[in-house]
C-alpha cells in the first residue's frame, strides 16, 4: 500500500500487522478488503494473486477447542440418528474452487434428503482430498445413508483417530459394524459412546441388542432397563424386551 499517493515520494506500508487488521476490519471480504486498503492509500500490488485465510477471534476456542458439537440433546428417546445434528457451520478449507463446490453441494443435498446424489458428489471432492473433517463427515453419513457400511467404517476410523470426542460418529460406526456383522467392534465403538455420555438412548438400545446377539443376556438385559428408564414406550425396546423373555423361557432361566 502507498499510504502517500499524492506525493512524489511513495511511502510504502511497511507493517505487516496493517493488513490483518483490515482483513479483520472486513470481516475477510474481498470487495471490503479493497475497500478499507483504497482508505487507507493507492494499492500498489496484484491483488488476483491474493488468497485469505480467516478466522474470528471470538470464533478461535469454538473452532479449535471441543465445543463445536450441537447435539445437546443426549436424552432424546429416538433410534435413527438425526442425520442434520451432525453439520457444523464451518466451511470446508477450501482446495480448488471446484473441491468447494462439490462439498458444499452434497452437503446441500444430503440436508435435502438426497443421498444418492449426495453421495456420488461427495465422492468425487474425497478423491481430491482425503483429510477434510467437514467432507468426511457428511460422506460417512452418505455412504451409511446408502447402505456403503464398509465405506463407513473406513472413513469415520480415520475420523475417530483425529476426532475421538464425537460421540455421534461413534455410534455411526457402531451401527456400521453391525450392519456388516463385526458385532465386536461395533461393541467397542458403542462403549466409546457410553464413555462420553452414559445416557444417550440410541446407544443404550444399541449396546442391549449388541450383547444379545452376542449371547450376553444379562448384559442386555441391564442396558435395556436403562433404556425403558429414559423412553418406557420405546418399541424396539419392547420388541427386544420380548425376545429376552423368549429366551429366557426357552433357556428355564
Amino acid at each position: 500500500i502507498d499510504l502517500t499517493p499524492e506525493e512524489p515520494i511513495r511511502t510504502i506500508n511497511e507493517d505487516e500487522y496493517l493488513i490483518l487488521g483490515l482483513v479483520e476490519k472486513a470481516g475477510a471480504d474481498i470487495p471490503s478488503i479493497i475497500a478499507e486498503i483504497k482508505s487507507l492509500g493507492t494499492i500498489t500490488d496484484d491483488l488476483s494473486f491474493l488468497k485469505i485465510d480467516y478466522l474470528p477471534s471470538e470464533s478461535k476456542t469454538e473452532h479449535y477447542g471441543k465445543s463445536i458439537e450441537r447435539d445437546d440433546d443426549s436424552t432424546k428417546p429416538i433410534v435413527l440418528i438425526d442425520d442434520h445434528d451432525e453439520y457444523d457451520d464451518n466451511a470446508p478449507a477450501v482446495v480448488t474452487p471446484e473441491y468447494h463446490r462439490l462439498v458444499e453441494e452434497g452437503r446441500s443435498l444430503g440436508k435435502e434428503g438426497n443421498w444418492s446424489e449426495a453421495l456420488s458428489i461427495l465422492e468425487k471432492a474425497y478423491k481430491m482430498r482425503q483429510d477434510d473433517p467437514v467432507l468426511n463427515r457428511t460422506l460417512a453419513i452418505a455412504t451409511f445413508r446408502e447402505k456403503d457400511y464398509e465405506k463407513t467404517v473406513e472413513i469415520l476410523e480415520k475420523y475417530l483417530a483425529e476426532f475421538p470426542q464425537k460421540e455421534h460418529f461413534w455410534l455411526y460406526l457402531s451401527m456400521a459394524h453391525k450392519q456388516i456383522g463385526n458385532l465386536d467392534r461395533a461393541l467397542e465403538a458403542a462403549e466409546k459412546v457410553f464413555e462420553i455420555n452414559h445416557n444417550r438412548v440410541v446407544n443404550l438400545l444399541q449396546l442391549a441388542d449388541l450383547h444379545y446377539r452376542m449371547g450376553h443376556f444379562g448384559r442386555s438385559k441391564i442396558f435395556l432397563e436403562q433404556v425403558f428408564q429414559f423412553d418406557p414406550d420405546n418399541a424396539q425396546a419392547k420388541i427386544l424386551e420380548e425376545k429376552l423373555a423368549r429366551q429366557a423361557s426357552q433357556s428355564g432361566t
